[in-house]
């Protein structure tokens, strides 16, 4: 059990300057995407996937969910810097929502 503790010490002061210089460089350039999202309509799941593109992925997203037969609620789509992005996710994972990041998904441009 202590090896363990020790191995997972290890990796954590391995990635924090990592962690600490991206977010350094994520402040910087600070550049808005695009951060979309929906509510499980039967669970307590919600489905996000974030774009650097400008153009409006509503329509994609609503279309990711419904191809994957995913029953949801209305997508909400918001332009949001590094820090908005975080504080929602931080809301999010201090309820009892389940989180899913279908930004891989929403690559694929159904």
């Amino acid at each position: 059990m202590h090896a363990w503790n020790a191995a997972r010490a290890l990796l954590l002061v391995g990635i924090l300057p990592v962690v600490v210089a991206s977010s350094a460089r994520a402040q910087r350039d600070d550049q808005k995407t695009q951060f979309c999202w929906s509510f499980g309509k039967f669970d307590q799941t919600v489905y996000f996937a974030e774009s650097p593109q400008l153009d409006d992925r509503i329509e994609s997203f609503t279309e990711l969910l419904d191809i994957s037969a995913i029953d949801h609620n209305l997508v909400e789509c918001r332009y949001v810097n590094s820090e908005q992005r975080i504080a929602i996710l931080r809301g999010w994972s201090g309820s009892r929502l389940e989180t899913v990041d279908t930004t891989f998904l929403s690559d694929l441009d159904y």
